[in-house]
């Protein structure tokens, strides 16, 4: 086998411009296969040596497959939990030089490959899908115009409406979250899960989150208060008594 060509040897079998094989070396370039050129007499384009093709690299038509493998497994399941899971969480295929791992305009959620796609990083991928799939512990979905965030029922502390239409969401690590959707909405989200009050305020509380109650206000472990209606105090201790004899999130019975 040759070891080097040139240019015109290349155009002259693939019945191809020079200038074509010039754009395909600088993408294989982009690919990270290391082609060399010399100019002069004895020169031409070869890769480097002890350079070896990773065998584990995918096509596109490769990755073609795999995707609609994953679809296909809805219809032996009978529903279409991995297109939604497809849907929810976007994977972006990195080429060319730009990193759009650095895009403000990408959900926090998405799932970066390069291209040429290599397979163990396919499998850390659809491995991390599985994950979600596979996880106990049921995880809520708010949206906004940028993101899709994903919580717990026990990482919600509280949450407030911004307005008529968005929901201010603060989490028990401190974290601040908007979600697109009214506050009777949030609280039809929140429906099945006992942990939850809403106050005359309307403010959304996690009884488990809360660290005291006095008569005019109610303290988060975090050190945030809100203030109670008349007569409210009594009622938020009774509910909280409630609620923590019951197990939390994950607890057996």
């Amino acid at each position: 086998m040759r070891e080097k060509t040139t240019a015109p040897e290349l155009a002259e079998r693939f019945e191809v411009s020079r200038r074509t094989i010039n754009r395909d070396i600088e993408d294989l370039c982009k690919a990270g296969i290391p082609i060399k050129t010399a100019q002069g007499t004895g020169g031409g384009i070869s890769i480097m040596d002890g350079y070896r093709m990773d065998r584990t690299i995918l096509s596109s038509k490769d990755m073609q497959m795999i995707l609609a493998g994953l679809r296909s497994l809805d219809s032996v399941s009978g529903s279409r939990y991995y297109s939604q899971l497809m849907e929810k969480i976007p994977i972006v295929f990195c080429c060319d030089k730009v990193d759009y791992r650095k895009s403000k305009n990408l959900p926090d959620n998405a799932l970066f490959l390069d291209k040429p796609i290599v397979v163990s990083e396919l499998t850390e991928t659809i491995d991390h899908l599985l994950s979600i799939k596979n996880s106990k512990v049921k995880k809520l979905e708010f949206r906004n115009q940028t993101d899709t965030i994903y919580l717990t029922e026990d990482q919600i502390s509280y949450a407030w409406p911004k307005n008529n239409r968005q929901v201010c969401i603060h989490t028990a690590d401190g974290g601040e979250y908007t979600t697109d959707m009214s506050l009777a909405s949030f609280c039809g989200t929140l429906n099945k899960y006992d942990n939850f009050v809403l106050l005359a305020s309307n403010t959304v509380l996690n009884m488990r989150q809360i660290r005291s109650i006095s008569m005019l206000k109610v303290t988060m472990q975090d050190g945030k208060s809100f203030r109670l209606g008349f007569g409210e105090a009594k009622i938020l201790r009774k509910s909280v008594d409630a609620c923590m004899k019951k197990p939390a999130q994950g607890e057996k019975a």
